[in-house]
């Protein structure tokens, strides 16, 4: 799925897209997964949970597990993307694209429209914002 997160950024970024990756700090041990995003060079932000408050509330159970979250918030789906069929999962994200007001976005200055993010840059330790 890694593959298609990536191309998914590059082509809909400008739209108004955001991918995160979780990772779960309980799991992965810190030093490793920095070295992997600075291999990988992923183009979007990685978070390593190290208490794994995040992957809690967002009730993750398996891996890897993937929620589409609209601009307002809400989450529009979840689960885990089926890898033989990509294209119903960016279908998905092309319909929530739709609803995305970008000139609204960059009236209130939002921390990821437009935001330049380096690629390969190491994990963050902090965590994604928690559904209600």
């Amino acid at each position: 799925m890694a593959e298609h997160l990536v191309r998914w950024h590059k082509k809909m970024r400008s739209q108004g897209l955001v991918v995160l990756d979780v990772d779960n700090g309980q799991i992965d041990d810190r030093r490793l997964l920095s070295y992997s995003v600075e291999k990988s060079k992923k183009p979007y932000p990685v978070l390593w949970d190290r208490g794994a408050k995040t992957i809690a509330a967002y009730r993750v159970g398996a891996y890897p597990t993937a929620y589409l979250i609209g601009a307002d918030g809400t989450v529009l789906w979840n689960g885990i993307p089926d890898p033989t069929d990509p294209r119903r999962f960016e279908k998905m994200i092309k319909e929530a694209l739709e609803e995305v007001d970008l000139e609204a976005l960059r009236e209130a200055k939002s921390p990821f429209l437009g935001k330049a993010v380096d690629e390969g840059k190491p994990p963050t330790d902090s965590a994604a914002p928690v559904p209600e």
